[in-house]
């Protein structure tokens, strides 16, 4: 398995995101960052936190290329950068073990929360209440041997809610 390069990495919890590392002969580097821009724009989007660049480096995959905006001492750039290909370390995490093995969707998890029953394969998809008796959610996924993934209520409500009138032609 490979996973996508960048080469690059920005100071944790700044805003903006500024690059603190950026690996020699990497993709980051052939565009031309260096350590102290500041990143603009990232996939057409704009950025305003290293918050936000880690979310957004996440959708891509090796070969994919993203266009990207960056200042440096005030100076704006623009640039295309592609992902290149990088060897994946082999996991020893038992989520490699589970029948069907990982999940390749690594974005649009933002609500989901864990709880920590371990739940067998066919128990996903079941309702999670509270101690009150209250619906809170649904179990969606197993996280490791001993996690799992709830969908909340509410994000449940608005799916409902957003495609309860479309019509199917």
């Amino acid at each position: 398995m490979s996973q996508p390069l960048l080469g690059a990495m920005v100071v944790y919890e700044s805003s903006p995101a500024v690059f603190s590392l950026i690996k020699q002969k990497s993709p980051a580097e052939a565009l031309g960052l260096e350590v102290g821009d500041e990143l603009v724009s990232f996939g057409g989007h704009e950025l305003k936190s290293s918050k936000e660049f880690a979310a957004a480096v996440s959708h891509y995959w090796p070969a994919d290329e993203v266009p990207i905006s960056w200042k440096r001492k005030e100076k704006l750039y623009n640039g295309k950068v592609t992902f290149a290909w990088q060897a994946q370390s082999v996991s020893k995490h038992p989520v490699d073990r589970f029948a069907g093995g990982k999940s390749k969707r690594r974005d649009g998890f933002d609500a989901v929360y864990t709880h920590d029953l371990a739940l067998l394969p066919r128990q996903i998809g079941t309702s999670v209440y509270d101690l009150e008796g209250n619906f809170v959610g649904i179990n969606i996924a197993r996280f490791s041997r001993a996690s799992t993934l709830i969908m909340p209520s509410y994000k449940i409500a608005a799916f409902i809610h957003q495609y309860k009138f479309k019509t199917h032609s």
